[in-house]
């Protein structure tokens, strides 16, 4: 019996996904996408488009027309400023194209990102002629409107997904999918309502909810809305590309909302002591604006971090018009991530010792956790955040791996004086009499964070690294840190995995930014309204 070392070595080369990028593209689309896919043992190709220029003939096989500059690497400033590397060119990535043919082309939107890629001629020419193979093709955001559309890739498609903003450039015959009707919507239907009171009664209906990702099986397109939508975007994609098990398998390790086994939808978040919400007094509840405009937030990086959730935080928070700043520990400031995602940080972290910050969180990701434990400017500020009542905290096995072998989550009494009377604070008083200090933030006031006796700050983190976490007092009943998705004890918040990284990013920013929790929805209506989340993120539309 003969045996060919070829066609099982084909059989098991993972599936090739490119993605191309410029400058302008979406930060939290690349990052995310590319992290999920290559959680699932997908070769992702991050394809640089500045430097396209070269057209690739459709009527020849031939690709060596192709010449790509010499320089593969490729730094992009995506939006809000973040700098991602790409691994490669356009001109390579689609020369190795067609020596091995890769899975699907998934383009991400943003703008005017979405417009620079559409006028990139080799990514044109390949997106064309894979719509005439009936090859995979995705996109997301502007992209089916501003990229897909003008090529002809979505005639032929009754429904596709598209930010709201651009429903309107679909061409004519393509509409936006609605979700499956619900049980009120279904019995209207069965029990029509009296003519003369139907009128009235829909417009106290609330209008059918759009699908968020819309798979066209007729053109293989796949089409998805706005930036909320783009971690199921990611595993329907990879799905598509690696099978149904493999897409719920990485969906079950990062712990996202609906990664349950159990089937039950956790806890959003968990407020642990009643000033949690704003120890400080950033919200003005009379005038409803920010008393804290001008907040800033620290998130250190080092080798080996996830690069991915970092960048959800800081999109998010700089969409806010919050200060942001990415701070390597490393000597070097491009970060190569975890699962090799790389970004440029916008300082080293000895610049930032010196300043005041109202939130430092750490992102989640091994070895990268373990690095930032072990940095001394890393715990100082931590301690520092946790000494003067500001928010600190750690995403994904964060909490078990930098804090609690820091003493971080040791409770102790914290005394924090504004430095000024407020004389709300007084009148306060006045009418109320005495006054809960941890439930009142003006003023010259005593805080009090817990102390020993109280036991250990709450936490949640990765189900994997719940053993590390110190356990509760023999009187207090047993928690579970895998349990919520987002968990704040005073001013300490933590995520539980690294698919809750849009809760942990609206839980830090509704904290330093207003008075209320994630549920805020003035602070929601400035920041996410564009986002077109998902609907268990409906404290968030």
């Amino acid at each position: 019996m003969e045996f060919s070392s070829e066609a099982p070595l084909e059989a098991l080369a993972p599936p090739t996904v490119v993605i191309p990028v410029v400058s302008g593209v979406c930060s939290i689309e690349v990052s995310v996408l590319t992290d999920i896919l290559r959680r699932g043992a997908v070769r992702v190709i991050l394809a640089s488009c500045s430097c396209s220029g070269v057209v690739y003939d459709d009527s020849s096989s031939s690709f060596s027309n192709l010449k790509p500059p010499t320089s593969k690497k490729k730094t992009i400033t995506c939006t809000r400023g973040l700098k991602i590397t790409a691994d490669t060119t356009i001109e390579e990535a689609i020369a190795e194209g067609g020596r091995s043919p890769f899975a699907a082309v998934a383009v991400p939107g943003g703008m005017p990102g979405a417009a620079k890629l559409a006028n990139c001629k080799t990514l044109v020419n390949e997106l064309v002629r894979r719509h005439k193979n009936k090859a995979l093709v995705a996109a997301q955001c502007a992209a089916p409107a501003v990229v897909l559309a003008p090529l002809g890739i979505l005639d032929g498609a009754e429904l596709a997904c598209v930010s709201p903003a651009f429903e309107d450039q679909l061409p004519q015959g393509v509409s936006v999918p609605l979700k499956p009707l619900n049980r009120q919507q279904r019995e209207d239907i069965e029990n029509p309502v009296p003519e003369h009171i139907r009128e009235a009664y829909l417009k106290l209906q609330p209008p059918r909810e759009k699908e968020d990702v819309h798979f066209d099986e007729k053109t293989n397109v796949l089409t998805a809305r706005g930036v909320g939508a783009v971690t199921e975007y990611a595993f329907k994609l990879l799905s598509l590309v690696k099978g149904e098990h493999v897409a719920a398998e990485v969906k079950f390790a990062m712990a996202g909302w609906d990664a349950s086994p159990d089937g039950k939808v956790p806890c959003m978040a968990r407020y642990y002591r009643p000033g949690a919400r704003d120890p400080r007094g950033i919200y003005d509840a009379d005038d409803e604006e920010f008393r804290n405009p001008d907040c800033s937030v620290l998130v250190p990086l080092a080798y080996g971090s996830d690069v991915a959730n970092a960048v959800v935080l800081v999109d998010l928070l700089r969409r806010a018009n919050a200060e942001v700043v990415l701070a390597s520990i490393e000597a070097t400031r491009e970060i190569v991530g975890v699962r090799d995602l790389r970004v440029t940080a916008d300082c080293d972290i000895e610049s930032c010792t010196s300043r005041t910050w109202d939130a430092v969180i750490c992102p989640g990701g091994q070895p990268g956790t373990s690095r930032l434990a072990s940095n001394r400017h890393v715990v100082d500020l931590l301690t520092q955040q946790r000494d003067s009542m500001r928010m600190h905290g750690a995403m994904d096995e964060g909490g078990a791996v930098i804090l609690a072998p820091n003493g971080l989550l040791d409770r102790r009494v914290v005394v924090y004086d504004s430095g000024e009377s407020d004389p709300r604070y007084d009148a306060i008083v006045a009418e109320e009499g005495e006054v809960d200090p941890s439930m009142v933030p003006y003023g010259r006031l005593r805080r009090r964070f817990g102390t020993p006796s109280d036991g250990p700050v709450r936490v949640s983190c990765n189900r994997a690294y719940a053993h590390a976490v110190p356990k509760a007092l023999k009187h207090e009943t047993k928690y579970d840190p895998s349990e919520f998705l987002v968990t704040v004890d005073g001013p300490c918040v933590t995520c539980r995995g690294a698919g809750c990284a849009f809760e942990m990013a609206c839980t830090v920013a509704s904290y330093v930014l207003c008075h209320d929790g994630v549920d805020e929805t003035s602070w929601m209506d400035r920041v996410l309204s564009d986002l077109t989340c998902p609907r268990h993120m409906a404290f968030f539309a």
